[in-house]
């Protein structure tokens, strides 16, 4: 058998997925979610968006990526207009939008795009790609902590 999460087995967690109860039991309640997991994870989200390493304009380009990969309408109506107020160009939002190559993007947009899109596709990301991003000053801040 496989080993128990909270006293359940793996077809017990599959068969409370599909019912909505094995996020519950994860979590150790009967019902509802932990507020303090919930207030972690909100504070996560809060430094990840206002406190980024690569700064407000590339978090941004990072969210639109992974909000059209994982096709996630309400992020992408959300951060669209967040992403054209922090500087993002319209024609790349929209080149995203559309599932295709954007043009016309700097140095630093262009390695946080392929470096988001290589690791949403593959779920890695290559040594030349890994080995690009520190080149660029602003998204080097991120390597180097």
């Amino acid at each position: 058998m496989v080993s128990d999460i909270n006293g359940m087995s793996a077809r017990e967690m599959v068969k409370g997925l599909i019912e909505g109860e094995a996020i519950d039991t994860l979590l150790g309640h009967s019902r509802g979610v932990s507020p303090q997991v919930m207030s972690q994870a909100r504070a996560m989200g809060d430094y990840l968006r206002y406190k980024s390493a690569i700064g407000t304009t590339l978090s941004e380009l990072a969210i639109l990526v992974t909000a059209r990969e994982w096709t996630q309408d309400y992020e992408w109506y959300v951060h669209q207009p967040i992403a054209l107020k922090a500087g993002i160009k319209p024609a790349i939002a929209d080149a995203i939008a559309d599932v295709r190559q954007p043009v016309g993007m700097s140095d630093d947009e262009e390695i946080v795009y392929e470096f988001s899109m290589e690791l949403h596709r593959t779920k890695r990301v290559s040594d030349v790609t890994f080995a690009r991003a520190p080149k660029s000053a602003s998204a080097s801040r991120v390597w180097s902590t």
